[in-house]
């Protein structure tokens, strides 16, 4: 019982660190960093998988989390701050905020790409919180990947991983909060 209690307590400290950190850049100085950063995280991912490009041209719009941090144990956490784009221009800002419940241990960073392939799926998101459920499927960034894209209500996720490692099965979803610029 006495485990049970300091494993919840570690938990409630782990999770306020993992998803309390990330929130819309303010400044600025901060904006245009983070748009660099965003900026970059498509480049990469294009040169991994040409077909991506296409995608983003004709698409209503989408959202770069140039560095989405992840880690847990048995219950997990995501956060991220992203860019949302429309016309392939910053138009304002995204939280990525998540969760897992499930066998998992680790800890990774990947970027992450949410495109929406009509203006209803785009409006969805920039009218209040965002819900990625448990299934909806990332795909991972590699040659061809884009172009057998698999949009469920008007979504689809591309992940592109940086580093770490995570390992489990669990069951969790993502809420995606909307900042105008």
């Amino acid at each position: 019982m006495k485990r049970m209690l300091r494993a919840q307590v570690l938990f409630g400290l782990f999770a306020s660190l993992v998803l309390g950190c990330a929130s819309a850049p303010e400044s600025r100085p901060d904006q245009r960093a983070l748009e660099a950063r965003a900026d970059g995280a498509v480049q990469t991912m294009t040169a991994r998988d040409p077909t991506l490009r296409p995608l983003l041209a004709r698409s209503a719009g989408y959202i770069v989390f140039p560095e989405v941090t992840e880690g847990g144990f048995i219950v997990g956490g995501a956060q991220s701050v992203g860019v949302v784009y429309e016309n392939g221009r910053p138009t304002g800002y995204a939280e990525l905020r998540g969760g897992t419940v499930g066998a998992q241990i680790g800890g990774q960073s990947y970027s992450q790409l949410v495109v929406f392939d009509s203006r209803e799926a785009l409006n969805r998101m920039r009218a209040g919180n965002f819900d990625l459920t448990a299934g909806l499927t990332a795909t991972a960034i590699q040659s061809g990947a884009a172009a057998q894209a698999n949009f469920e209500n008007g979504t689809a996720v591309f992940i592109d991983s940086q580093s770490g490692l995570m390992a489990g099965a669990t069951v969790g979803g993502e809420s995606i909060s909307y900042i105008s610029k």
